[in-house]
């Protein structure tokens, strides 16, 4: 059975975007990614997520706005706005 961490969409009026329940990440630049984030409270598994995204970000994500990585048992799908400018938005659990 597959597993499904998830949050809704971002809320298109740009004054929902500030209340706590639609927060959505901001990047670097202060732009904000479409989706809310799902936070990853293990910070072994973020750092996994992060090495393993950092090994492969030339050759698969760069200059993709959407991304997928899956490792171990779980595929993470992510907005990608530039090299370590990342927000997991779903994570698929087998």
């Amino acid at each position: 059975m597959t597993k499904l961490y998830s949050n809704g969409g971002a809320k298109s009026k740009k004054s929902d975007l500030t209340k706590s329940e639609n927060s959505v990440k901001l990047d670097s630049n202060g732009v904000p990614f479409k989706y809310p984030e799902v936070h990853i409270d293990d910070k072994k598994e973020y750092a996994a997520f992060m090495d393993q995204v950092g090994l492969r970000y030339e050759k698969y994500y760069e200059g993709n706005e959407f991304c997928h990585i899956t490792f171990t048992n779980k595929t993470y799908l992510f907005e990608n706005h530039g090299r370590g400018d990342y927000n997991i938005y779903r994570i698929l659990e087998d």
